[in-house]
């Protein structure tokens, strides 16, 4: 009687029984298990692109290097003041010679302001327009204007970090610091990593005679690489000054050396700082 044919490999597969099956498995796990990790970098990537972007608002020309050349633009206001000419209550077209005018420079922002604020007046929706009369008034000096303007575009665009940030600087500028300080603490809950606001905040809180809470802040942006760490130190050094903490004043001012006006450290304050101290 003929003996039963052995399998080959048998003494493998009698060893360890579904070894290739388990084998095949296991390369479709890893190949499965790689790609999963490559759809998850995607989701996390993108993630953090629309977080990115969730700090900003609307994408919208703001600063003269995102504008149209000089020639674009007047043939873009040429087109829309004829339209404006056939149709007064074109909001569209005012809204966009408002823009244009501003594009082309400080000398026709008193237009612009007129335009954007008639496109308004007619019943305008385009948010782009607070943040524009914003800039404009601010341009103008006219500062408590432009505040009431950026304040309309951020309740459209209550994540648009740039805008918070130049009306932060207004209200601060105009002693509105408790404001100030309100608009910060909410952009450091967005860039919670950026020095320059809490730096803002300290100064705020330094405003509001909080010196306690404003050295918290600005010990920890001493620990930084930033330029404002020298900054950070100086006002350290004040803090201490003017509790009569001399011991402690001294070294914070010299922290702050070398004195550079480009980093805001005005040479004569941090000398005079330092002589105070002998």
């Amino acid at each position: 009687m003929a003996s039963e044919p052995k399998p080959r490999y048998g003494a493998l597969r009698s060893s360890r029984p579904g070894f290739w099956r388990a084998a095949a498995v296991q390369r479709w796990k890893l190949r499965g298990g790689a790609a999963w990790i490559l759809v998850l970098l995607a989701i996390m990537t993108g993630l953090v692109w629309r977080l990115g972007r969730s700090h900003r608002g609307p994408d919208f020309p703001r600063h003269e290097g995102d504008f149209p050349s000089p020639a674009a633009i007047d043939a873009r206001l040429e087109e829309a003041q004829l339209k404006v000419k056939d149709d007064p209550n074109d909001i569209a077209s005012l809204v966009e010679l408002g823009i244009l005018h501003y594009q082309k420079g400080q000398p026709f922002y008193p237009d612009a302001i007129n335009e954007l604020e008639e496109a308004w007046r007619l019943g305008s929706l385009d948010s782009r327009l607070f943040y524009y009369l914003g800039a404009l008034y601010q341009g103008e000096g006219l500062y408590p204007f432009s505040i009431v303007q950026y304040q309309r575009y951020l309740r459209n665009h209550p994540r648009d970090a740039d805008a918070a940030l130049l009306l932060g600087k207004l209200l601060y500028q105009t002693g509105r610091h408790e404001e100030a300080l309100a608009v910060y603490q909410a952009l450091r809950e967005m860039r919670s990593g950026d020095p320059i606001i809490a730096e803002n905040m300290a100064m705020c809180l330094l405003a509001l005679k909080r010196p306690d809470e404003a050295k918290d802040i600005l010990a920890d942006l001493t620990r930084t690489k930033s330029p404002v760490a020298r900054r950070a130190h100086f006002y350290l050094g004040q803090i201490a000054f003017e509790k009569g903490l001399y011991r402690e004043a001294l070294p914070a001012f010299v922290r702050a050396l070398p004195a550079d006006d480009a980093l805001g450290l005005a040479p004569a304050a941090v000398h005079a700082a330092l002589a105070s101290n002998f």
